[in-house]
């Protein structure tokens, strides 16, 4: 969502580094209330992104989403 959304992904240039990769997005996810609005220009779509990683943040590894809740929560 955030590359349609900004056309661009901060670890993009990392992609040949797994690892740098995969920490970049975890702390990107865990400061996302900072990261997403670096990103995007639109307070209503950064505040939508941060509320959605919040929601998927709070779920259990292998929990099936409820969307009507995640709907109902953006």
């Amino acid at each position: 969502m955030l590359l349609w959304l900004s056309g661009s992904l901060p670890w993009k240039q990392f992609e040949d580094s797994p690892a740098k990769v995969f920490e970049l997005k975890k702390s990107f996810v865990e400061n996302a209330a900072i990261e997403v609005p670096k990103l995007l220009k639109s307070k209503k779509e950064a505040s939508l992104i941060i509320k959605f990683y919040k929601f998927v943040g709070e779920m259990e590894y292998g929990e099936l989403i409820d969307f009507p809740n995640l709907l109902e929560s953006l």
